[in-house]
């Protein structure tokens, strides 16, 4: 009996906490994935294209200036959340592009044309293709 009072208390104490917990714990996981993507990012840059050190404190700082803004998209309606990251992830990929040599810049448009690929063959997962003219 002591069992199923307990489980009823701890359901309503989750209940009245619930909204306040979802929501730090919906900020505290797009921070963490905004975290992950960087580090992902940079470790795929520095060792794909053989960024020099001084590179690397320029990708640095670029990402130090982005995160803010990219957690901060999470706020937004969700209507509006996919074009404000579009647009701050194309801004990262124009400044990263101005740091690099010739050579590298070649190799990065590559790697975007790749990701944009792989991006869209998983955005088509699932779904039938559209005829023409639809």
């Amino acid at each position: 009996m002591s069992k199923i009072l307990y489980s009823v208390l701890m359901a309503l104490a989750l209940a009245w906490i619930s909204p306040q917990a979802a929501a730090v714990t919906s900020a505290q996981a797009q921070t963490q994935t905004v975290d992950d993507y960087f580090a992902s990012q940079r470790t795929h840059l520095v060792q794909g294209l053989d960024l020099k050190p001084a590179q690397q404190k320029k990708l640095d700082a670029i990402f130090v200036q982005t995160r803010p803004k990219l957690v901060a998209v999470a706020t937004l309606p969700v209507a509006e959340q996919a074009s404000a990251r579009r647009k701050l992830v194309d801004d990262m990929h124009l400044r990263i592009n101005e740091m690099l040599t010739p050579d590298q810049r070649a190799a990065y448009e590559l790697m975007q044309a790749k990701a944009e690929e792989r991006r869209n063959a998983h955005a088509t997962v699932g779904h039938p293709p559209v005829a023409p003219g639809k």
